[in-house]
C-alpha cells in the first residue's frame, strides 16, 4: 500500500521561507491544492500559483510581527519554550480577543484587496493554552470561547474559511472548516476526530527516510482505520530548521 494513496487533498506547509522554484515544481507535480503560508514573508507572488491559507499565530505573541506592539505588556505571558522571541498571550482578556481580531483583519485585508478572487482562508495556531504553562490561568471553557469567537468574527467579516490547529480535545466544541494536527498517526489519536467530517490535515514528522516512515508505520496504522476519507497527510523534517516538504 503506497503512502500516496492517502493524499486525498495534497497540501504544503512552509514556515521559515517561501518554497524555492524546485520545491514549487514538486508541489505542482503532486497537484497541491492548499499551501499554508506565513505572511511575514512576501507571499503575494504565490497567489497566482497556489490557493493560500494564511498563517495566524492566534495564541502567542511574536516579537517580529508587524502587529506585536498592539498587545500590552500585561497581556503577554511566559516564553514559548523552544521558540525565541515568542510568548503566550492571555486569551482570557477581552482586549486580547479584540486585538487578535483586528490583527487578523489587517493581515487578510491586504490579500483580499490584491487578489479579489481569492476565497479568504486562515490557519489559527497555538490554541491549546489551557494545556500550556502560559503564566495565565486559561480554562478549557475560555479556550473554547476564544476559538469560536475568532471563527465567528472571520466568517462574518470575510465570509471565509478557518482551519484550527492541535485541538484534539476540543473537536466537539468548536466549529472550524478544517483542522490541522501534528503526529496523529505517530501518537495514535486519529480516533479523537471521528465526529469531525470536514477536512483534516495531518503533519507527520520524520528524521531519515520519508518513504520508509510512511510506508512502514503510517500505512500499517491507516489499514486499521474505518474511514479516513477526509484526512490528508504531509511529511515534515522534525528539526524545523528547513522548509516542510510535500510528500
Amino acid at each position: 500500500m503506497e503512502y500516496k494513496t492517502f493524499l486525498n487533498e495534497p497540501f504544503g506547509v512552509f514556515y521559515n521561507k517561501n518554497p524555492t522554484n524546485s520545491q514549487k515544481k514538486e508541489l505542482k507535480k503532486v497537484k497541491v491544492s492548499k499551501l499554508f503560508l506565513d505572511p511575514s514573508n512576501d507571499i503575494s507572488p504565490l497567489f497566482n500559483e497556489f490557493d493560500p491559507v494564511i498563517y495566524i499565530n492566534a495564541g502567542a505573541w511574536e516579537d517580529f510581527r508587524k502587529y506585536a506592539k498592539e498587545y500590552k505588556p500585561n497581556q503577554i505571558g511566559k516564553d514559548y519554550k523552544g521558540w525565541p522571541g515568542e510568548k503566550w498571550l492571555n486569551i482570557a482578556d477581552i482586549d486580547v480577543i479584540q486585538t487578535t481580531k483586528f490583527n487578523i483583519d489587517s493581515t487578510v485585508r491586504k490579500y483580499v484587496k490584491e487578489f479579489p478572487k481569492w476565497h479568504p482562508k486562515i490557519d489559527l495556531d497555538n490554541l491549546d493554552l489551557h494545556r500550556q504553562d502560559t503564566g495565565f490561568s486559561i480554562t478549557f471553557k475560555q479556550q473554547i470561547y476564544y476559538i469560536n469567537e475568532l471563527i465567528r468574527h472571520f466568517k462574518s467579516a470575510w465570509k471565509g474559511s478557518v482551519c484550527v490547529r492541535n485541538c484534539e480535545d476540543m473537536v466537539d466544541y468548536i466549529k472550524p472548516d478544517a483542522i490541522l494536527v501534528e503526529s496523529a498517526v505517530e501518537d495514535d489519536f486519529m480516533d479523537n476526530f471521528d465526529t469531525f467530517h470536514k477536512p483534516i490535515y495531518d503533519i507527520e514528522y520524520y528524521k531519515n527516510s520519508l518513504t520508509a516512515f510512511f510506508g512502514k508505520r503510517m500505512c500499517n496504522t491507516l489499514k486499521k482505520e474505518k474511514d479516513y476519507a477526509n484526512w490528508s497527510f504531509i511529511g515534515a523534517n522534525k528539526a524545523l530548521d528547513k522548509n516542510f516538504f510535500i510528500l
